[in-house]
């Protein structure tokens, strides 16, 4: 994107919401997001995030 970029606290926050464990039966989009992607597609999902220059988030399925 061409946001401002993230701190380290808040890719923290969201390498957390990534978890396979449920924390308070609170589940995010984005966690949730990750698990599909990775549990049931067998795919993967990172990003990188640099403040000033913005934010990418990339998804790897495999070919079936």
């Amino acid at each position: 994107d061409n946001g401002s970029g993230m701190s380290q606290e808040l890719q923290q926050q969201i390498m957390e919401s990534f978890s396979l464990e449920t924390k308070n039966s609170k589940n995010t989009s984005l966690g949730v997001s990750y698990r599909i992607i990775t549990v049931r597609h067998g795919g993967k999902l990172s990003f990188n995030s640099q403040i000033g220059i913005g934010t990418e988030f990339e998804i790897l399925l495999p070919l079936v």
